[in-house]
């Protein structure tokens, strides 16, 4: 069984490190994309119950 090549191992790491530290566009915009999708049903289901409970008190109060 061959040593292991601990030098080319380093250089591995390296660029691993360099990858993780620098972030792309293309991981930006899905992070974006991940956030909309956590976000947005939230957003929207509180805005669609603030509207109902307003039509509900309008009709309710008259």
């Amino acid at each position: 069984m061959d040593p292991i090549n601990w030098e080319a191992y380093k250089g591995l790491q390296d660029k691993k490190d360099d990858s993780i530290n620098r972030l792309d566009m293309k991981d930006v915009i899905a992070m974006s994309i991940a956030m909309l999708q956590l976000v947005l049903p939230i957003a929207l289901g509180f805005i669609v119950i603030t509207f109902l409970t307003i039509l509900a008190f309008k009709w309710f109060f008259g």
